[in-house]
């Protein structure tokens, strides 16, 4: 039987579909007809319909009937993978599976080409925020967090935020486009003389009390901070804090770390404080750090008269996975003191000074209005500003503006210069209202019909796939010539974009949408369950993700140690959590897994375990889907409506262990033929926490806390023993993993391929499209799996190139 989760969304809309005037037996080949007959019609013929499917009246018209060969390729998929028909009938023989799958195949091949010939391509994509944020500091040189205000964009059908169908557009949005637009402007473009340079400069720490735990000390260790009240401090701008430290070494121990806090607060009260930076101190000699952020960026004093103060707090912030101790309270003649614990085998910060400035300019204009304003020789001359416009809107369209653009902006300029007399005033009002037109916020590639990109269409869709950002010069350049089409070329420039630093852009984006890593966010670990649990561990855990795929990605490593892999990227308070040894600080470090006992891969991260589990036990329901949709591609179908929970209120149910639950939860009619499908992926994983950490035992609640000392505790071993659909069956992760790899790897490679260009497209990929996968995945193959030369596979493919 056709698994019904792979094809419930497409029944109603294809059964009894029939080609003009015949039946449907009738369009069968003769040896097709006979292995449907013999192994499916049983299920799915005139007798009995399984799930409401019928095949033998199932069209067979693929070209006409998009929904039949949608169906018929779900049904293709699943005869590869042995799960049709089922257990419980006699198997195809390997004649009788590639009968069907070549027969198949062909008709999809033919409906897929006479389909992409009139095809349609997606002509708006809209920079998403990241993209967004990205592209004005690269535009204008001066980093700050644009578009904060704008709304969270939604995630496409396949996990994207950058799906050109997902990202729509709002009267509203078009209102923060704009606010957004000026303020960047208005920070880059200045007008009048250079402001007065105000600098407050000490040596010593003052006491800032609840602001950060620790005493103020200029000797930085475990339980100190430096802190500091600004005493003028700005409401808008730049700002530079500049502190001269070294670092005082501990005999095998490593470098501690310095970081740098901004905000406002009130003795007693809870602080308004964030981060300015972070940085290593690795030397003994006395250097000058550099620290710099926007005022308006971070907490600030709401009004005049307020009894608030404007602080910088400085710390050691290395984390070397040891716990802090508390303080404790000692008498100090009638009153009592806090007394923090010596921790002489502490590496120190040693503060020599700190200094903050205001308006630190160092040339008038700065460089980033420079930039855009440049100088010359007929600056007052209408030529001028249409120089200025021209330049800046070459690089915000990434592509030369027409002579009609070009015109219409300029006559805006000149109506902004006769209202506010200001010539930069009205240029910061024209360039903003270049930033908010469809020119900017969406990546335009104009055309009805297939047909080849541009150059600078190209450009663009390779620099927001690698950088997440707009081309840089170097790009336009090779589009203005005419040459970025040309396939060694085109190859040459993805080389050059994937060694860039900007490139980092593209592991934490994709990686990020395609394993759902933001899940971690949404999901609140119970205290009572896990009362060791640090929450500050959670962005490690997607940080080791990112980090494990950037590895990969770097070393030109096989894709497949995505599966399985004997080490990790962790830094110490990750590697404690998992038991490891190894990293000393925050820093991440590739760490061994051999001698750990640990299991490698994605399926071994603690964000997968943690963002499918409930926040109190895991969840292998949400864990197989996970594995389903993310690794192999084939997510189940929605339940059905009114489907009960598994988790009812019934105390009874409660106290049965998960795998019990779920036995009881597959007896259910509505729910049985799906989960039969679904939970054995996420059983293997049984071995793991709601926090990814190994377990042998099952520590149940009696109640609904577990840890607490008056409650009994009922233990169970783990049981991660299952059967996999198609009956093969697997002793936990490593059982798992090695399914995976030896009987599952084509489909992962097809997976892959199939997520990495969604994201390099930025659309839904479409059944036209398979042709061209199946291509890449072969290519993906042949290279031993490698993600840097699928990524140049898929640049130089007609799918990337062509609209």
């Amino acid at each position: 039987m056709i698994r019904i989760a792979k094809i419930l969304f497409v029944v109603v809309s294809c059964l009894g579909l029939r080609a003009e005037g015949q039946s449907s037996e009738s369009g069968f080949p003769a040896p097709v007809k006979a292995v449907l007959k013999s192994h499916c019609f049983k299920c799915h013929g005139p007798e009995k319909q399984k799930s409401d499917i019928r095949l033998d009246t199932l069209s067979t018209d693929f070209i006409n009937h998009r929904a039949v060969a949608e169906t018929w390729h779900d049904a293709m998929n699943v005869i590869q993978l042995g799960e049709m028909p089922p257990d419980d009938e006699p198997d195809l023989t390997t004649a009788q599976r590639k009968v069907l799958v070549d027969w198949i195949r062909a008709k999809l091949h033919a409906a897929a080409k006479s389909s992409k010939a009139d095809s349609e391509g997606v002509v708006m994509r809209r920079l998403n925020k990241v993209e967004y944020r990205h592209t004005l500091t690269d535009l204008l040189g001066l980093e700050a967090d644009y578009g904060s205000e704008l709304p969270s964009d939604p995630l496409s059908i396949d996990g994207f935020l950058n799906n050109g169908k997902a990202l729509g557009m709002s009267g509203l949005q078009m209102e923060y486009y704009l606010k957004s637009a000026r303020e960047a402007m208005d920070r880059v473009l200045m007008e009048g003389d250079r402001p007065e340079r105000r600098a407050q400069t000490t040596d010593k720490s003052e006491l800032l009390k609840n602001v950060l735990p620790g005493e103020p000390s200029a000797r930085l260790g475990r339980y100190h901070y430096f802190g500091m009240e600004v005493k003028a401090p700005p409401r808008s701008g730049r700002f530079v804090i500049r502190i001269k430290a070294r670092a005082e070494m501990v005999e095998g121990h490593v470098a501690p770390f310095m970081r740098v806090h901004y905000g406002n607060h009130i003795s007693g009260a809870k602080p308004l404080i964030d981060t300015v930076g972070e940085v290593r101190i690795v030397g003994t000699e006395s250097k000058v750090y550099e620290f710099a952020g926007w005022a308006g960026s971070f907490p600030i004093i709401p009004s005049a008269g307020e009894k608030l103060k404007q602080v910088l707090v400085v710390n050691n912030s290395l984390d070397d996975g040891v716990k802090p101790q508390k303080p404790t309270k000692e008498k100090d003649g009638k009153k009592k003191r806090t007394v923090y614990p010596v921790d002489r085998g502490f590496p120190k910060v040693i503060v020599e000074s700190v200094e903050f400035v205001v308006n630190d300019h160092k040339t008038w204009p700065p460089v980033a209005h420079q930039q855009i304003l440049f100088s010359a020789s007929n600056e007052d001359s209408p030529a001028y500003a249409s120089s200025v416009l021209d330049r800046f809107m070459n690089r915000a369209w990434r592509r030369p503006p027409t002579r009609n653009e070009l015109e219409t902006y300029h006559k805006h300029y000149d109506r902004m210069l006769a209202d506010t007399g200001s010539k930069v005033q009205a240029m910061q009002e024209t360039l903003a209202v270049v930033l908010s037109a469809p020119q900017f916020l969406y990546l335009l590639e104009p055309g009805t019909k297939a047909s080849d990109l541009a150059d600078h269409e190209l450009a663009s869709r390779l620099s927001y796939f690698l950088w997440s950002s707009m081309p840089d010069e170097k790009l336009l350049d090779l589009a203005a010539d005419g040459q970025l089409g040309k396939e060694k070329i085109l190859r040459s420039e993805v080389k050059r974009l994937l060694s860039d630093p900007k490139s980092e852009r593209f592991i934490g984006q994709f990686v990020t949408q395609w394993l759902d890593l933001d899940g971690v966010d949404r999901v609140a670990v119970n205290p009572e369950f896990y009362p060791d649990f640090d929450t500050a561990l959670e962005p490690c855990m997607s940080r080791e993700t990112h980090l494990f795929f950037r590895e990969i990605l770097r070393n030109d490593l096989s894709a497949l140690r995505l599966l399985d892999a004997d080490y990790t990227m962790a830094n110490a308070a990750l590697a404690k959590h998992y038991g490891l040894t190894g990293p000393r600080s925050q820093e991440f470090e590739r760490v061994s897994l051999a001698a750990a006992g640990r299991p490698g891969g994605l399926l071994a991260h603690g964000a997968m375990h943690l963002a499918n589990s409930n926040g109190e036990d895991s969840h292998p329901i949400k864990r197989a889907v996970w594995i389903l949709e993310r690794l192999l591609h084939d997510p189940p179908a929605p339940p059905p409506p009114n489907v009960p929970s598994i988790d009812p209120s019934d105390p009874d149910f409660a106290k049965l262990p998960v795998r019990r639950q779920l036995e009881v939860h597959r007896e259910d009619p509505a729910c049985g033929d799906c989960h039969r499908g679904i939970d054995p992926w996420g059983i293997a994983l049984e071995n793991f926490d709601a926090v990814g950490q190994w377990r042998n035992v099952l520590a149940r609640p009696e109640g609904k806390r577990r840890r607490k000392a008056n409650l009994a505790v009922a233990v169970d071993a783990v049981d991660a023993q299952t059967t996999l659909p198609g009956g093969r069956a697997v002793d936990g992760i490593e059982g798992l993993k090695k399914y995976l790899l030896k009987e599952r790897r084509d489909q992962f490679a097809h997976a892959f391929v199939t997520k990495l260009t969604t994201y390099a497209l930025g659309r839904s990929l479409e059944l036209v499209d398979e042709p061209e996968l199946e291509k890449l995945t072969r290519q993906f193959k042949d290279s031993g799996y490698s993600i840097k030369a699928l990524i140049g596979e898929v640049v130089v493919s007609d799918l990337f190139r062509r609209r």
